[in-house]
C-alpha cells in the first residue's frame, strides 16, 4: 500500500474498500490441540477443495496464455479481507460467527473467499497500524527475545507474552477457519506486516501456524503481505533469500496447501528501468510455482509490468483499492480486462462504498440454498506455546466431516468414469441434436451439466455455437460444431480422474470448409494440424494422453484459423492396458526424432514449451517453443526448475550417442537449452547453444565441446530437453554414434516410433 495523504489517513477502516482474496480454514481448540467443530444449528455445505492452477487464454492477447489460481470447481476466487481482531484489546471479529455476514458475501455479494488480515510488525502508518487498524498482536517475537541472542525461549522475559497473543490469534483464527469451512468459503491466512518485515517474527509466527491448518483443504498461506516498502525495484538479496527460505520451510511442513509469495505492494518500479515484479521473481530460484502463486497489489488503474508477470508465473491478485464505488467498480473492471479474476474487497461489504456486483455467483452455491448458521466454540484453549525447540504438533484429526447439504447443494463432482465406456461429446447449438450415444456442449461456461459429467469452457462461448443444416443429413452431428478460435481463442475442459486417455477429435465446417485451419492441442500434444477440403470437410485424429490435474484441456493452437470442435471422444485406458511410453526405435546407432511427438512436455517456474508454427521452415506437422517469450531463464538447478520436454527412445545398441538439434532463435537471448537423459543433467549437455539468428541450423555445441549422452545398456531410455532461454524453437533432434556425422538440410526421415 502506498502512503495516503493525511486527511485520509485519518478515515475509519470501514471508509476503506480494497479487493482481496481470502481462503478458509477450520477451527481450533489450542495450539497444539486438534481442531474442534463447532455446532451448527443446520447441516453445513461441504468443505470446498484444495485450489487449483489452471491455464486460460490471455484476453490482452489471445495468442498467449495466463496461469490463475482457481477454486476446486474452477471458479474464480473472489473474496474481501476481514481483520483477525475487533480491537486493540484482541476482540476476535464478530463477523466470523455472524450467519447473516456470510450469506451476504455469498448470495449478495457472490464471494467465496476471505483473507484474514492478521496483523504483525513492523506497521508503516501513524499509530502502528494504519487506517486506524487495531495494534493488537504487533508485539513481536524480536520484542519477545529479550535478551537479543536470537533464540526465542523460556530465557526471555518477553515469551509469556508473546505466547498469550498467539494463543489469542489462534483462537481467533480457528472461529475463521472453522465458519468458512462451514459456509463453503476458501481462507488465506495473512501474515500482514504493512511495507516492512520482521524476519524474525515471520519464522517463529509460521513455525506455530503451518503445521496447524496444513491438513485442510480450504486453507491457503500468503506468506507475508507487503513484506517491501513499496516497490520491487527495493527488493534486495536478502529480501528474495527470505522468500526462498520461507517457500522451502512451508512446502516442507505443508507440502498440499498452496502458498502466495511477494505480495508485491505496487506493481510499477520506483525508478525507471528498476527490476520489475517480473525480474525480482525471475532472479529468485529454488522457489516451485507448481502449488505456489505471486501475489501483487493495484492501488492504481495502471497496471504496469503485470501482463508479463501473469503469463510468466501463476498470480493472484490479493489487494486493489479506491476511494469511492466507482474506483472499486473501475478496479474490477481492470481486474477482467487483464483476465485476472481474483481479487478481494477488504471489509468491503461492511464500508459505506460497495463494489457493484457484476459477475456470476460461483456454482459451488445453489440458489435455493443458503448457508448454515455459524457458531463461535464454547471452549477456549488452555495450552501453551510448545517451547521453539520442539515441533509443534499438528491437529491430529483428520479434517471435519460435514453432514449432507442441504437440499439441492452439492460440490462439484468428480466423474467416476467407466474404463469400459467412451465419452463422447458433440458440440452444437442448442437447435441440433445430439449424436447417438452422445451428450452435448453448446458452449456454456465449466461446470456440472447434470448428466455425471463436469465440462465447459474457459467463459461463456454459447453464441460462437453453430449448426449448419442440411449439409451433412446423413450425420448431423458432423453439421454442427462451437468455435474454439474465431471470435478470440476459448479453451474447453472436461473434468476426468488422474490417467491415461485414448482422445479422438473431429473438426469441420461443412458449409465453409475452406474457410478453417484446424491446429488443436490436447494437453499440450498436437491432435489436429492441418485444413478440410470440399470433398472431405472434416479432419480427426485420434491420440493418448495422460491426465495429471484432474481435468482434460483442449486449447486453440497458434496459426490456427476459424477453428472449431465437432465432436470428441474420450475413452479411459486401464491402469494395465496403458500405454508404454510411445518410443522411437534406434536402427544402426541412428535416432531421427520430430521436437513436437515429445511422450511428456512439463511446465514449470511460470514457463513451458508449447506446439507452435509461427516461423516457416520447419519439418513435420510443428516446432516446440520455450514460453513465453519474455528474456528469460531459469536457474539451477535446471532439472528442478526448468520445463522440460521427453522422449522415450529404445535402443537396441548401447554406447555413446551425439546429439544435434535443429533448432531457430530470434536474436542471443533465445539460443540455447540443456539435454539430459533418464532425468540425470549431464555436463555433455549443457548449455547447448548456436550462433545463428533469424535462420534453422544444426548444432550439437556445448560448453564442453560436442552434446553427448552415453547409453549404458539397451531398453529403453528417456532423453530430456529443458529450457535455458525462454524463446528458443526445436524443430528436431537427432542421435547417432557417428561422431563424424553432420546433418544436412532437413536432416533424414523421422525414425520409427511405437
Amino acid at each position: 500500500m502506498y502512503q495516503y495523504p493525511a486527511p485520509f489517513q485519518l478515515l475509519s477502516l470501514s471508509r476503506w474498500l480494497i479487493i482481496s482474496l481470502v481462503l478458509v480454514s477450520f477451527c481450533a481448540e489450542s495450539l497444539a490441540a486438534p481442531l474442534a467443530s463447532a455446532s451448527p444449528a443446520t447441516a453445513t455445505l461441504p468443505v470446498r477443495g484444495r485450489v487449483r492452477l489452471v491455464s486460460r487464454t490471455d484476453p490482452v492477447d489471445s495468442s498467449k496464455y495466463i496461469k490463475l489460481v482457481v477454486a476446486d470447481n474452477g471458479a474464480p476466487l473472489r473474496g474481501e479481507n476481514p481483520r483477525l481482531f475487533k480491537d486493540s484489546n484482541g476482540t476476535p471479529n464478530p463477523n466470523a460467527s455472524n450467519a447473516d455476514y456470510w450469506r451476504r458475501l455469498a448470495y449478495t455479494f457472490r464471494l467465496n473467499t476471505v483473507r484474514v488480515l492478521i496483523y504483525r510488525e513492523p506497521q508503516a502508518f501513524s499509530g502502528g497500524c494504519g487506517f486506524n487498524c487495531t495494534n493488537f498482536n504487533t508485539y513481536s517475537a524480536t520484542d519477545a527475545d529479550t535478551n537479543k541472542d536470537g533464540v526465542l525461549d523460556s530465557r526471555d522475559a518477553g515469551k509469556a507474552k508473546w505466547d498469550q497473543l498467539m494463543q489469542k490469534t489462534i483462537a481467533a483464527l480457528d472461529i475463521w477457519v472453522t465458519n468458512a469451512a462451514q459456509n463453503g468459503f476458501y481462507v488465506i491466512v495473512d501474515y500482514h506486516p504493512v511495507g516492512g518485515i520482521d524476519m524474525f517474527d515471520a519464522r517463529e509466527w509460521w513455525k506455530v501456524i503451518a503445521p496447524r491448518y496444513k491438513n485442510y483443504t480450504h486453507v491457503i498461506y500468503e506468506l507475508a503481505n507487503e513484506p517491501v516498502k513499496w516497490n520491487s525495484d527495493l527488493y534486495t538479496e536478502a529480501d528474495r533469500n527470505f522468500q526462498k527460505e520461507m517457500f522451502q520451510y512451508l512446502r516442507s511442513v505443508a507440502p498440499d496447501t498452496h502458498i502466495i509469495l511477494w505480495s508485491f505492494a505496487q506493481s510499477k518500479v520506483l525508478n525507471s528501468g528498476g527490476p520489475t515484479m517480473l525480474d525480482v521473481v525471475r532472479a529468485t530460484s529454488g522457489i516451485d510455482y507448481s502449488n505456489a502463486s505471486v501475489g501483487f497489489h493495484i492501488y492504481s488503474l495502471k497496471d504496469v509490468n503485470v501482463n508479463n508477470l501473469k503469463r510468466a508465473y501463476p498470480v493472484i491478485q490479493t489487494e486493489m483499492g479506491g476511494r469511492s464505488t466507482a474506483d472499486y467498480d473501475a478496479h474490477v473492471a481492470n481486474m477482467e480486462r487483464l483476465g485476472i479474476s481474483s481479487w478481494i474487497l477488504l471489509d468491503g461489504t461492511l464500508a459505506g462504498k460497495e463494489v457493484t456486483v457484476n459477475w456470476a455467483i460461483d456454482p459451488f452455491f445453489n440458489k435455493s440454498a443458503t448457508p448454515a448458521p455459524t457458531a463461535t466454540p464454547t471452549r477456549t484453549p488452555t495450552a501453551t506455546v510448545a517451547p521453539p525447540t520442539a515441533t509443534v504438533a499438528p491437529p491430529t484429526s483428520t479434517p471435519i466431516v460435514t453432514p449432507e447439504p442441504p437440499g439441492g447443494v452439492t460440490p462439484m463432482p468428480t466423474p467416476i468414469v467407466d474404463p469400459s465406456q467412451t465419452i463422447r461429446i458433440n458440440f452444437r447449438n442448442k437447435y441440433a441434436a445430439d449424436l447417438t450415444g452422445a451428450v452435448g456442449d453448446i458452449g456454456l461456461p465449466f461446470g456440472d451439466r447434470g448428466n455425471g459429467l463436469v465440462y465447459g469452457w474457459d467463459r461463456d462461448n454459447t453464441a460462437n455455437a453453430r449448426f449448419r443444416s442440411g449439409f451433412y443429413p446423413s450425420n448431423t452431428h458432423l453439421e454442427s460444431f462451437v468455435y474454439i478460435g474465431h471470435y478470440g481463442a476459448y479453451v474447453w475442459e472436461i473434468a476426468l480422474p488422474e490417467g491415461w486417455y485414448t482422445v479422438r477429435l473431429v473438426a469441420g465446417d461443412p458449409k465453409y470448409p475452406l474457410n478453417g485451419t484446424y491446429i488443436t492441442n490436447v494437453e499440450g500434444q498436437p491432435i489436429l494440424n492441418g485444413q478440410a477440403t470440399t470433398a472431405n470437410p472434416w479432419l480427426e485424429n485420434t491420440i493418448q494422453v495422460r491426465v495429471t490435474d484432474g481435468r482434460l484441456t483442449v486449447t486453440n493452437g497458434n496459426g490456427s484459423k476459424n477453428n472449431v470442435l465437432n465432436v470428441i471422444e474420450i475413452t479411459p485406458l486401464v491402469e494395465e492396458t496403458a500405454p508404454p511410453a510411445p518410443a522411437y526405435q534406434e536402427q544402426n546407432g541412428l535416432v531421427v526424432i520430430e521436437a513436437e511427438n515429445a511422450m511428456r512436455a512439463t511446465d514449470r517456474s511460470g514457463y513451458g514449451w508449447r506446439s507452435q508454427t509461427d516461423v516457416g521452415g520447419f519439418v513435420g506437422g510443428s516446432f516446440m517453443r520455450a514460453e513465453p517469450e519474455l528474456k528469460g531463464g531459469v536457474s539451477d538447478p535446471y532439472s528442478a526448475y526448468s520445463p522440460s520436454l521427453e522422449y522415450v527412445i529404445n535402443f537396441t545398441t548401447p554406447g555413446i550417442y551425439y546429439v544435434w538439434v535443429r533448432a531457430y532463435a530470434n536474436d542471443s537471448g533465445a539460443n540455447s537449452l540443456h539435454l539430459g537423459l533418464n532425468g540425470a543433467e549431464i555436463g555433455a549437455g549443457r548449455n547447448l547453444s548456436w550462433s545463428q539468428t533469424g535462420v534453422w541450423t544444426w548444432t550439437r555445441r556445448v560448453e564442453n565441446g560436442a552434446a553427448h549422452v552415453m547409453v549404458e545398456a539397451a531398453g529403453q531410455h528417456t532423453l530430456n530437453v529443458w529450457m535455458r532461454e525462454d524463446g528458443a524453437r526445436l524443430d528436431r533432434i537427432i542421435l547417432t554414434t557417428d561422431p563424424n556425422f553432420t546433418p544436412t538440410d532437413n536432416g533424414p526421415a523421422e525414425s520409427l516410433r511405437q
